[in-house]
């Protein structure tokens, strides 16, 4: 699902990425479109996608291994997968949920928060347009805590099995998308493996790409991340490549 503040752009977007993705790993990728706001706001995309990939599920003419579904996006659209894949009823039918650099958090931006951002920060998507874009997309008297909106509130079992969130140093949205990940990843009696920068819990995966804003993904390092992410689904998901 592609980004662009809830608002504009479309699935030709991400061409290039899920085009790498699919092609280097033999997966097949769908690219979902939704409605925008301000005209759609919340939650009519949510609703709007949950159809499509119920559809998509339901199609017997793509070669889908049924018990093998990832869903996943960029910004707003990892934001979106993270809703879409907490419906109840496509619970059940989603094994992973892959997000890059999602809104993650509706309530406003926290002190602390605020001070993990590095300097530099916000430079690609700075606090204005961010508040521009929640404007648009938030109805006023919204509960910022409905963890369909702010997915950091979410149960955990309300997720798929397997988690792989990436955020990006630069990126105003990275603190809260890490605090997602530590939150679900805290679920379970596993220790975390890996680095700060990098690790694995209970079935949740963290990545923070040093040196990048958001939006990585139109960026040189887009060919890296689909490579990392594809990994990261395959061995989560114990994916085989179609045939």
């Amino acid at each position: 699902m592609h980004g662009g503040g809830f608002s504009w752009t479309n699935p030709v977007a991400d061409d290039g990425f899920c085009s790498n993705f699919s092609n280097n790993n033999n997966i097949l990728v769908v690219s979902l479109d939704y409605p925008k706001s301000p005209s759609y706001r919340f939650p009519t995309a949510i609703q709007a996608l949950t159809d499509l990939v119920n559809a998509v599920l339901d199609d017997d003419s793509l070669p889908i291994d049924k018990s093998k579904v990832a869903i996943g996006g960029f910004s707003a659209g990892g934001n979106l997968a993270c809703a879409v894949s907490q419906n109840k009823a496509l619970q059940g039918r989603i094994k992973g949920l892959m997000a890059f650099y999602p809104p993650a958090n509706f309530l406003p931006t926290t002190t602390d928060e605020s001070m993990a951002n590095p300097k530099g920060a916000g430079a690609t998507l700075p606090q204005d347009q961010l508040s521009m874009f929640g404007w648009g997309y938030v109805k006023a008297g919204q509960d910022l805590r409905d963890p369909i909106l702010s997915p950091v509130f979410a149960l955990r079992e309300s997720l798929p099995p397997k988690i792989c969130i990436f955020g990006c140093e630069l990126d105003l949205l990275c603190r809260q998308a890490e605090i997602m990940a530590e939150k679900m990843a805290s679920c379970g009696p596993s220790e975390r493996v890996g680095s700060d920068l990098a690790w694995e819990r209970n079935g949740v995966k963290w990545e923070k790409i040093l040196g990048e804003d958001h939006g990585t993904d139109r960026l040189e390092t887009a060919s890296e991340l689909a490579n990392s992410g594809a990994q990261l689904l395959i061995s989560g998901l114990h994916l085989e490549p179609l045939k």
